[in-house]
């Protein structure tokens, strides 16, 4: 077409250029027009021009649009075979080493006579391990692109073999990959590369003395194995590391700790900390036994590190805890007494479900005897938290009832009933309506969910004949059959028949180099593998009579496996797994640190996320690398709701767990005792009969209110304001100064004051003494206290109050062989474009002529 276009454009141009045109007159008559061809040829005729040659005859015309059709048609055809050889030639990849071509045919990838592979079985490889080849040539491998594990091992590679293909390697989106045991004498291969998938790097055992390419790399999930390298290449390393400050309560130990900054693109702590000497400025205060720190007395000692013949230094705080000793016999709480399920903002006590989102607590439950309920978090708009609870709550008497705020701005609970004769209730948190379902079983072994859709509560049937259920919404029937409930976009209830009842699950593991599994332990105990991306379990289970499975292996017979090939035994012994690692039978607590696992406790009696309570009652935080921080001693329990962890104490008090900080939010007393409200002053767990009188700083003297700012003022220099209350309690119209039991006493916090805030009392002696008082999200603080008198909220402002007293480029691609993509002709440049301006001006020419003239009249 493009050949045939330009020759009737020619024809046209240079047949109106012989043509000779004068303008029309108005009344000359006008001829019919005559046929393209007949017209072009009289045109000719009438100008005297014809020249032997110029002319076409009709048949001529047709023969040259014929040939021309015969040229386009073969010229497609050339086109299309062109594009065929093009397209079967870039799905092939030349993988030039023949070693490297036999360890693909171990996976299933044939090359061709000319050592060509298949592109798309290039792209099906997962895994690919290459050991003890040295000199193998890798080039392909850019090809793999869903690749996630590279192994190359004891190949004798150097830094600058993997430099050599990088271009290829830094476009697989690999999730570990293994360079151990070889002769890498740097990590340069890694400057200006980010390989953001990268979880894993091993370079451990070769001969690094430059880790350079490494300390500035930013990928900060990906954790580096570098051990076994040169003592230069390890120094270069725990030079960058710096040790933090700690403190600790007199008589405990813990372990020194790395400072929480990135090192080798992570957080992770030093990995030869173990080689690293520790010595103490003074051993009477801070003992060292091994990498054991050892309170001995209250004061600070100066820790000496020592690696190779680089020192830190760090500062040890010995201190004595206000919570350190046991709580008194007399302030204990028997065990019925303590509550008997707990939420992140309520518990359970004595059959009533109390709330403690403000100030004093309330029984939302009413005088319903509760056995048992279920939380779950809701958006309050008229509270500073923005977050609270409401419940499903289940009867002594079998009833089930929905607890909630009816509508977003109410300050009281309703009690909506739901159903009787339940058997059976659970919080269902699978659902797209998170922590607001609940499924529940009948005493006719009817099951059903009901959740809460805005100020509406629904309930939809699920099945008959049901046993159990379970959060996942797994329903175990008693003719031995499961079905898991969902809800639809429409929120209607699906029932779909499952295979088995699973317990627990771990997705997207090894168990063979290039096939990725997903693993399922269902309630029988039976361990089950399906290939990751599939929906269908294979027809047998690969073990029996496991106990438990997690990301870090599987139990079974007290004995732990990892989830890898072969399914490698990890320890003996082993009671439980835990979020962080797993506990042996005698108590013993270890976490991954890293590729190993590492002892962080002993007499560990339970876990909950970052923390372990010990049978000692002592709770810990528990670190990185298995560091052990105590937080509050006298814990009789740990539990987990919703997004909180909260500890219990001896004396009934919860506490919300924020690191190493405990802060105490509701006691039994609170619930139990009087609650007391005067000028917005709050106080909770005060006995029967007690009055509150609150004076105002209004009421209060200018006298007084001067002289106790100005001893706020000598303890902090920068004051940003202060608000005073005179705190009274009465009995029999009788003052108390001094009660048996401290109370909880909240206090709203004054328009224009910041959260940097302290509260003071002023003793009988005079004295300001601190409160330590927590400040709540809900715009208060609290505190506890047994003496009353003048008080003081203090806020010390942004600066807080100085004490006067005491990338890489993924641009460049692996080649792919053009052999045979030659077909001898030249390809057209793109950018010339003179030839084809030439035929549109000619054309644009021709088609301007005809609109603005005639011809003239034919002579006869």
């Amino acid at each position: 077409m493009r050949k045939r276009r330009k020759l009737l454009a020619f024809l046209l141009a240079g047949t109106l250029a012989m043509s000779s045109f004068t303008v029309a007159s108005a009344d000359e008559p006008e001829n019919e027009p005559l046929p393209v061809a007949d017209e072009q040829q009289k045109e000719i005729y009438d100008n005297g021009r014809a020249e032997e040659g110029m002319l076409l005859t009709e048949a001529q015309l047709k023969e040259l649009e014929k040939a021309e059709e015969k040229e386009e048609k073969k010229e497609i055809e050339n086109d299309q075979t062109k594009e065929k050889k093009e397209a079967d030639i870039q799905e092939m990849v030349e993988i030039p080493d023949p070693t490297f071509r036999a360890i693909l045919k171990e996976h299933g990838i044939e090359a061709d006579e000319k050592g060509f592979v298949k592109r798309a079985d290039m792209e099906k490889l997962a895994s690919l391990s290459i050991c003890d080849q040295s000199g193998i040539d890798i080039t392909g491998i850019g090809y793999a692109v869903n690749l996630r594990e590279l192994t190359l091992e004891k190949c004798g590679i150097t830094s600058d073999w993997v430099k050599k293909y990088m271009d290829e390697i830094k476009n697989i989106s690999l999730n570990k990959w293994s360079l151990a045991g070889n002769e890498l004498t740097d990590v340069s291969f890694l400057e200006g590369t980010y390989m953001w998938n990268l979880q894993s790097l091993d370079v451990s055992d070769n001969k690094i003395t430059d880790f350079t390419g490494a300390l500035n790399y930013s990928n900060l999930a990906c954790v580096f194995s570098y051990m076994g390298n040169t003592p230069e290449g390890m120094k270069q390393i725990f030079e960058k590391y710096s040790y933090a400050d700690i403190s600790m309560p007199e008589g405990f130990t813990r372990n020194a700790e790395f400072k929480y900054e990135s090192v080798l693109g992570s957080y992770a702590p030093f990995a030869d900390a173990a080689s690293v000497k520790l010595e103490s400025s003074d051993e009477g205060i801070v003992a060292v036994e091994g990498q054991d720190l050892i309170g001995k007395k209250c004061g600070e000692a100066v820790i000496t590190a020592k690696y190779e013949d680089v020192e830190k230094t760090f500062k040890v705080t010995v201190t004595e805890s206000e919570k350190k000793g046991p709580i008194a016999d007399e302030d204990k709480i028997s065990k019925d007494q303590l509550p008997e399920e707990k939420g992140s903002l309520s518990v359970l006590n004595k059959g009533q479900i109390w709330n403690w989102e403000t100030e004093p607590p309330k029984n939302v439950s009413g005088d319903k005897q509760m056995k048992t309920y279920v939380a779950y978090w809701v958006y309050r708009e008229n509270q500073a938290v923005g977050l609270g609870e409401d419940y499903y709550g289940l009867d002594q008497n079998g009833t089930l009832w929905n607890i909630k705020k009816h509508k977003i701005n109410d300050t009281e609970f309703a009690q909506i009933k739901i159903a009787d004769k339940v058997r059976f209730i659970v919080k269902y948190v699978d659902s797209p309506f998170r922590r607001t379902a609940v499924i529940y079983i009948t005493e006719d072994n009817k099951c059903y969910i009901s959740y809460v859709d805005g100020e509406n509560v629904v309930t939809q049937f699920v099945c008959d004949n049901a046993e159990s259920a379970d959060s996942k919404g797994y329903i175990s029937k008693k003719d031995g059959t499961t079905v898991r409930v969902e809800l639809d976009d429409n929120q209607k209830v699906v029932v779909k028949a499952e295979k088995f009842h699973i317990m627990d699950s771990v997705s997207y593991v090894f168990l063979e180099e290039d096939t990725p599994y997903d693993l399922a332990l269902d309630s029988k105990g039976n361990l089950w593998k399906r290939p990751s991306g599939s929906t269908e379990w294979e027809d047998k289970p690969i073990d029996e009579g496991v106990s438990e499975l997690s990301f870090y292996g599987f139990i079974k017979n007290g004995t732990l496996y990892d989830l890898k090939k072969g399914f490698p035994k990890i320890a003996d012994n082993v009671r439980e797994l835990c979020s962080r690692g797993y506990i042996t039978k005698d108590g013993v607590y270890y976490v991954k640190s890293g590729p190993n696992f590492v002892m962080a406790l002993k007499g560990v009696k339970k876990v909950v996320r970052d923390y372990a309570l010990t049978e000692d009652h002592v709770l810990y935080v528990i670190g990185g690398a298995g560091s052990a921080v105590p937080v509050l001693y006298s814990v009789v329990d740990i539990f987990e709701s919703n997004m909180e962890v909260n500890a219990q104490r001896e004396d009934g008090s919860i506490w919300e767990i924020s690191d190493t900080k405990a802060t105490e939010i509701c006691t039994l007393n609170q619930i139990t005792g009087s609650a007391l409200a005067d000028k917005g002053i709050t106080i909770s767990g005060a006995e029967d009969g007690v009055e509150l009188k609150v004076k105002t700083e209004a009421e209060m003297s200018d006298k007084q209110k001067a002289e106790l700012e100005d001893k706020v003022k000598k303890l902090h220099k920068n004051v940003k304001g202060v608000k005073f209350y005179d705190i009274s309690l009465f009995k029999d119209g009788n003052e108390l100064h001094d009660l048996a039991k401290a109370v909880r006493v909240t206090m709203p916090i004054p328009e224009g004051f910041g959260k940097n805030l302290m509260v003071y009392h002023e003793n009988q002696q005079g004295k300001l003494e601190d409160m330590k008082a927590t400040v709540n999200s809900n715009g208060t603080v609290s505190f506890m206290s047994s003496s009353f008198s003048p008080y003081m909220i203090v806020d010390l402002g942004e600066s807080g109050g100085t004490s006067g007293g005491s990338n890489g480029d993924t641009s460049k691609k692996p080649s792919v062989s053009n052999e045979g993509n030659d077909t001898g002709r030249k390809a057209p440049k793109t950018g010339d474009t003179s030839s084809i301006m030439l035929y549109l001006f000619l054309a644009l020419a021709a088609m301007s002529c005809t609109g603005v003239v005639t011809r003239r009249k034919l002579n006869k």
